[in-house]
């Protein structure tokens, strides 16, 4: 063979033979694999894994695991390393012959060397969020706080302590609250008005402490039980239930008669009193004392009051006729009616009803749901007198008094849209031929005809509700005179006038005032009028109550003349005089003046006629 067949041979043994060990190696690959965890478990990130021949390294992820593949039996060196760990075991020297699992590593973490503690915590706040005053628990208390920090060793945890004041512990002792910066404690006995500190500090790796931050506080504010009074209230609904004592409030009870008053402080007195128009209770009021529990059942009996009121009926004017009321009686039950006839005796005639009924039919109803009173108004039925000649040449005498009003004279009338005037006078005499009429009218003068002249004529000594303009601030004057039988007028007589005034002062109260010699002769000072009045009805002098007086004196146009009183005063008896004289010091015109008397609530007025 030649030397060159002999080294292609050469070649093509040698080739064989690497592709047979190729085959060999591969047909044999190994794996080396693992777990590099802490001592509770959980996978070490970053842990660097060695394998010696060769050499070979792997980084660990967050579970710790590791693996290498190696191609040949034989024996293998494998170690694990981080900064700051130990590990165990330290190494593993394997004989690699078959695939080789949980080959682990633990390791352990070693601080660093650190000398100075952690930095301090900036803020403790109480509550678990932005930081509170208050708690209403009287069993937990809660804080938080801002993070610590350690360059050197980081930190291990917090720890914190509760007491009564700021670094205290008597509540709660030094706990290790973790790295959490948040805490809720349980289970306290807590005291209300109390105020709680929480303390906190912070643990380095290397043990070190911080120093202990404060919170400001939170004070434990125990709202006050609170209890209900419920009941009903049978026999009427709609009732009003008034709640008085330590607190106070009004309901109403509903259809099925039930009430409540819930949210009552523990340890108050109570009141419950139901009222409703027209019934009355038993018991009246329900009282409660230190109240400590709810209260039910706490009922009330309502019972219909019946309301009687009378109906009084009246004849103008007298013995003109007559009044029936059916049903008969005159006191009624509320809401009864009640039908009101009128009948006329010999030479009347029905004219209309006035006071609680109105309209000109006798018989009329009226429902009583209050006190009332009716009056049937009566006209005379005018007839012709024939009476025989009479030789009579003298007149008939004057009335010698002239009334203003249906009574007793009157000087003043309040002005409404109602208002009318009347009057009465005295009888005239005549010994010949008898009076058989008498005239009137009606003037802003003595025997003035201005407002209404002179009538036909009636054999009547008074007429009521003559309907004639009225003006506020003016004087009228009734005008009378008689007529015999001879058709002679007797002298006219007139009334000394009534005023009509725009407001009708209220009843007084206060005391009782008079007016001595109501008329004012200035020359005269002796005649000077003299208002008395007495203040809080006594007649001794008390300083120590007081009341505002005003007394002012206004003319018959409604014009303020002169203010005699503006001042407070004290009870008892006073006096006060007016010389005729306005605010000028000028004697005023003569006439009728009106003196108003306010004192409280107290307001009179007096009428002083100045004479000069």
């Amino acid at each position: 063979m030649s030397k060159n067949a002999v080294m292609k041979n050469l070649r093509v043994f040698l080739v064989s033979a690497v592709c047979l060990t190729t085959l060999i190696a591969n047909a044999f690959s190994l794996s080396i694999s693992g777990y590099v965890r802490d001592i509770s478990g959980a996978g070490i990130s970053g842990a660097i894994v060695n394998l010696d021949s060769p050499w070979t390294t792997y980084t660990t992820g967050a579970n710790g695991y590791y693996s290498f593949s190696v191609s040949v039996s034989s024996y293998y060196d494998i170690y694990a390393t981080k900064t700051n760990y130990t590990f165990t075991p330290s190494g593993l020297s394997l004989y690699v012959s078959t695939n080789m699992y949980n080959q682990n590593f633990t390791g352990a973490y070693v601080p660093p060397a650190d000398s100075t503690p952690p930095s301090a915590i900036a803020t403790v706040n109480d509550g678990t969020g932005t930081d509170i005053s208050q708690t209403t628990s009287a069993t937990q208390l809660s804080a938080n706080w801002t993070v610590s920090t350690d360059p050197e060793s980081g930190l291990a945890g917090y720890f914190y302590a509760i007491g009564t004041t700021a670094g205290a512990t008597n509540v709660v002792a030094w706990t290790n609250n973790g790295l959490a910066t948040v805490v809720t404690k349980a289970s306290l006995s807590l005291t209300s008005g109390q105020t709680y500190f929480f303390s906190v500090k912070a643990q380095n790796g290397a043990g070190l402490l911080s120093s202990v931050t404060s919170s400001n506080g939170q004070t434990v504010v125990i709202p006050p039980a609170t209890y209900s009074i419920t009941g009903q209230v049978s026999g009427a609904s709609n009732v009003t239930l008034t709640l008085s004592g330590s607190a106070s409030a009004t309901t109403t009870s509903n259809s099925s008669g039930t009430y409540s008053f819930a949210g009552l402080v523990s340890g108050g007195n109570f009141t419950v009193t139901p009222s409703k128009t027209g019934f009355t209770f038993a018991p009246v009021s329900k009282s409660f004392s230190n109240l400590n529990s709810n209260q039910s059942a706490q009922n009330f009996i309502a019972s219909a009051v019946v309301v009687n009121y009378t109906l009084t009926a009246n004849v103008s004017p007298a013995n003109s006729g007559s009044v029936t009321l059916n049903p008969a009686g005159g006191t009624y039950t509320a809401g009864t009616s009640v039908q009101v006839t009128a009948t006329t005796n010999s030479g009347y005639t029905f004219a209309n009803w006035s006071g609680d009924a109105s309209g000109t039919s006798n018989s009329v109803s009226v429902v009583v749901n209050s006190n009332k009173s009716v009056t049937a108004n009566f006209s005379v039925i005018q007839s012709t007198i024939i009476t025989p000649p009479v030789t009579d040449t003298t007149p008939p005498t004057a009335p010698a008094f002239v009334r203003d009003g249906k009574g007793a004279d009157i000087n003043v009338l309040y002005f409404s849209s109602s208002t009318t005037l009347s009057a009465n006078w005295d009888a005239s005499t005549d010994p010949e031929s008898g009076v058989v009429k008498y005239y009137s009218s009606i003037g802003t003068t003595p025997g003035g005809t201005d407002v209404r002249n002179w009538g036909v004529g009636s054999i009547w000594r008074s007429f009521q509700g003559a309907q004639v303009r009225l003006v506020v601030g003016k004087t009228y004057y009734v005008n009378v005179k008689a007529e015999n039988g001879a058709g002679l007028q007797s002298a006219v007589t007139s009334s000394d006038g009534v005023t009509i005034l725009k407001d009708q002062l209220a009843p007084g109260s206060v005391g009782v005032l008079s007016v001595h010699n109501p008329r004012i002769v200035p020359e005269n000072k002796g005649q000077l009028p003299v208002i008395r009045y007495t203040l809080g009805g006594t007649h001794e002098t008390d300083e120590s109550k007081i009341v505002h007086v005003l007394i002012t004196v206004y003319n018959s146009n409604g014009e303020l003349v002169k203010t005699i009183v503006d001042k407070d005063m004290p009870f008892g008896d006073h006096s006060a005089m007016w010389n005729g004289k306005n605010f000028d010091d000028q004697i005023t015109a003569s006439g009728v003046y009106f003196v108003h008397i306010v004192a409280g609530d107290f307001k009179d007025t007096k009428k002083i006629v100045v004479v000069k």
